[in-house]
């Protein structure tokens, strides 16, 4: 047999035909899909804004990728997040009920609990003219330090 890998595909040019590659197979069952999907996220961790932004953005892309409809998102969103966070997002999401949710409603709401207010433009001022360059800690990383 010889082959010709195109995309996901092996193109068999004796039969004519393609056949889909091993490593892609995940891909075309959902349940393998998400069996792949759920391996490679790591734990959602509410108490870290960035890394909880970045999880969300992963999980959608990776819905997408998958072509999981809106309905199922919830589903596998709740299924792959450890009790810890479940029981988190519960109480930030209170009074609505997670499991009646859309995804993307979930999805607004953590972004909106994540994303830090507004802060007081005084009270900044003041911790930036107070700040002092650390021992040692180097000139990037001050810089870095204050423009937080």
């Amino acid at each position: 047999m010889v082959g010709l890998a195109l995309d996901c595909a092996v193109f068999d040019s004796v039969s004519k035909s393609c056949a889909p590659l091993p490593c892609c197979s995940a891909f075309l069952d959902s349940g393998s899909y998400l069996r792949n999907m759920a391996s490679r996220l790591p734990k959602l961790d509410l108490n870290d804004n960035e890394s909880a932004l970045a999880w969300l953005d992963i999980f959608e892309a990776s819905c997408r990728h998958g072509e999981i409809d809106k309905k199922a998102q919830r589903d596998y969103f709740i299924s792959l997040v450890d009790i810890d966070a479940y029981l988190k997002i519960k109480t930030i999401v209170a009074p609505k009920d997670v499991s009646a949710m859309e995804f993307t409603d979930i999805k607004k709401i953590l972004k909106d609990y994540l994303t830090p207010r507004k802060k007081l433009i005084i009270a900044e001022r003041a911790r930036f003219f107070e700040a002092k360059q650390l021992d040692g800690e180097s000139a990037g990383d001050y810089l870095q330090r204050l423009r937080k």
